[in-house]
């Protein structure tokens, strides 16, 4: 079995409730695409980020085969980390 590394599905509306069902089919078409090309999503790293106006206590829960999805308020995605206000933390390091 092979990991898929870096994958990111991102949807855009004004409706949370509407992008949360959307975020939960499209999590469901990519196990299933997942499966049928023998990689396996590790379940553990997969996180949810709202970016916006969003208000930090918004309750929301997807479900994926009955694992929550954790929401979180930042993430690292290519070595750069985005928060939720998009604002974009760079670290540099430089080898010899």
């Amino acid at each position: 079995m092979l990991f898929a590394n870096n994958t990111s599905i991102s949807h855009l509306g004004d409706n949370l409730q509407l992008l949360l069902n959307e975020i939960s089919s499209e999590m469901g078409k990519l196990e299933v695409w997942f499966d049928k090309n023998k990689l396996s999503l590790n379940w553990s790293k997969i996180k949810i980020i709202l970016f916006g106006n969003c208000r930090i206590n918004t309750q929301i829960n997807i479900q994926i085969d009955g694992i929550t999805i954790e929401r979180v308020t930042e993430n690292k995605f290519l070595g750069i980390t985005i928060d939720e206000k998009l604002e974009i933390t760079y670290k540099i390091y430089m080898y010899m």
